[in-house]
C-alpha cells in the first residue's frame, strides 16, 4: 500500500474510531513500518474488524491476528496442536501432508521433521517451532502481497 492510502485508513478509520487516543507521529510511524507491505484492502479490513470488536485503541499485535486471520494464516497455536496431533499420529502410522495445511507442513520440514521434533525438550520444541512458525507466516504474508502486485 501507498504511504497516503496507509494514512487514509490509519487516520479516518483507526484514529477516528478512538477519539480518546492520541496518536502521535511516532505511533503512527511505527504500524506504517509494520503494515506497509500489505494490500490497502487488505489493512482496511484489518482496521474494520478491529475497530468493530476491539474496545480500546488496538496493538500491533493484534491487528496481526486479525490479518493473518483474513489471509488464512493459522495461529500458532493452531499450528502447534496440529504439529502435535501430527507426532501422536506418527507413533501408530504415518500422517499425510496433503492432510494439513501448507504452514504445518513447512513448519515440521524446516525444524527437521517428525523425528527431529520428537528428540526435542518441550521447551526446545516450542521456541524452534514458535520461531520456524513467525519466519513462515511472515514469508505467507510477502507471498500474498506479491501475488496481489503481479
Amino acid at each position: 500500500m501507498t504511504k497516503e492510502e496507509f494514512k487514509v485508513i490509519f487516520s479516518t478509520k483507526l484514529v477516528e474510531a478512538y477519539p480518546t487516543i492520541e496518536v502521535n507521529k511516532f505511533t503512527t510511524k511505527l504500524y506504517w513500518d509494520h503494515f506497509k507491505e500489505i494490500p490497502a484492502e487488505k489493512f482496511a479490513e484489518v482496521i474494520h474488524r478491529a475497530v468493530s470488536e476491539l474496545s480500546f485503541f488496538p496493538k500491533i499485535g493484534e491487528l496481526n491476528k486479525y490479518l493473518d486471520a483474513i489471509l488464512g494464516i493459522l495461529s500458532f497455536d493452531e499450528v502447534y496442536l496440529l504439529i502435535d496431533e501430527i507426532l501422536n499420529k506418527s507413533y501408530s502410522g504415518s500422517w499425510k501432508s496433503s492432510d494439513y495445511p501448507e504452514i504445518v507442513v513447512n513448519t515440521i520440514k524446516k525444524i527437521g521433521g517428525v523425528s527431529s521434533i520428537r528428540q526435542m525438550s518441550a521447551e526446545a520444541k516450542h521456541i524452534a517451532m514458535r520461531k520456524t512458525y513467525k519466519e513462515i507466516a511472515h514469508d505467507l504474508k510477502r507471498q500474498n502481497n506479491n501475488k496481489r502486485l503481479n
